[in-house]
């Protein structure tokens, strides 16, 4: 559908035609991430407890959250990180964190994102930092 929009704003040659291209390319990108919010909440992928790759799954949340702004994000991490648990409520936690960042920045400036171990006793956890600035 997007694709059979950018090509009907590129042919059209009235400027009040495509502004209501655009709009409706946008309203499309919307609809995909809404799509996307509900996947992340289905019931298959709710109760699937497995280990997660907790870098790969930050940065899936950031470009979902952040891809039709004007945020600039980075992630630092010394090392890949994994965890055990549900990805959907990991998605969700992240997704509401980093709206959260995007927010205070009125949708622009710069989210850093760091990733790193604390160690606890005998006990190793992942650290995850999310900062607006």
């Amino acid at each position: 559908l997007t694709g059979n929009l950018s090509l009907f704003e590129k042919m059209e040659t009235s400027e009040s035609k495509k502004e209501i291209i655009r709009r409706m390319l946008e309203a499309t990108k919307m609809m995909v991430m809404t799509i996307e919010d509900f996947k992340a909440i289905s019931p298959s992928y709710l109760r699937k407890r497995e280990i997660i790759n907790i870098n790969e799954l930050i940065e899936k949340v950031a470009n979902f959250v952040l891809s039709n702004t004007k945020t600039i994000w980075q992630i630092k991490a010394e090392k890949i990180y994994y965890v055990d648990g549900e990805e959907a409520q990991f998605f969700r936690i992240f997704q509401n964190l980093i709206n959260n960042a995007r927010e205070a920045l009125n949708n622009e400036g710069e989210i850093k994102i760091e990733i790193s171990e604390y160690k606890l006793k005998d006990k190793t956890f992942v650290l995850i930092k999310i900062q607006a600035e």
